[in-house]
């Protein structure tokens, strides 16, 4: 009886593992490609949302200092206005004084005909407040006139306790936005207390 020797095909096996080892490195190679891509994507969204944030800040930043300085042009007007305003306040009070003393009768005040209401206003601050054309001080109380037109004569009222520079007259939209500022202390005056009695016998 003859011996038979059978030989096994192990070189097609090796090659079998060998082809299932270059699947294994393709496999991972496009993991680690698709990770780097996450990776990037993140970065740039990153990237982009932080550009963004300045962009915004910026542009918040000019938009703040647009409205500063429009701020100021607009407190620099209202600051001239009532400079012009209390040029002709006081000229007008020249004018009432030089047609008082060309009167020999007359007495200081206002004509009580013309007189609407009165108050008190003095400032809050230290620094004083201006309004309707108006400088009120903290320390000294400014006796506020309410008439018709401000061009009305002063005759007939003795306001007593008040120089004359502390006494102004307003028509009754000024005084009106004098008495509801926040920034003002105001208190009612009765005309009682103003009008000459004698002044109104004589009318």
């Amino acid at each position: 009886m003859s011996n038979v020797t059978t030989n096994k095909p192990r070189k097609p096996k090796a090659k079998a593992s060998a082809n299932a080892g270059t699947g294994d490195t393709v496999e991972n190679h496009t993991a680690v490609k698709e990770a780097q891509a996450k990776q990037d994507a993140a970065l740039a969204e990153i990237e982009a949302k932080a550009n963004e944030e300045a962009e915004a800040q910026a542009k918040a930043n000019e938009e703040a200092k647009a409205n500063e300085e429009a701020k100021a042009n607009e407190e620099a007007k209202a600051n001239a206005a009532s400079t012009s305003d209390a040029q002709q306040q006081v000229g007008t009070h020249e004018q009432l004084d030089k047609q008082k003393g060309t009167d020999d009768g007359a007495k200081p005040g206002i004509d009580a005909v013309h007189i609407l209401g009165a108050f008190t206003a003095c400032a809050k601050s230290d620094a004083g407040f201006w309004r309707s054309g108006v400088q009120f001080h903290r320390q000294q109380e400014t006796l506020v006139l309410v008439v018709k037109q401000e061009s009305d004569a002063i005759e007939g009222v003795s306001p007593q306790g008040y120089e004359p520079e502390r006494v102004v007259c307003l028509t009754a939209a000024k005084a009106k936005r004098v008495y509801d500022e926040p920034n003002l202390n105001v208190e009612d005056v009765a005309l009682e207390d103003l009008i000459d009695p004698a002044s109104v016998i004589n009318q």
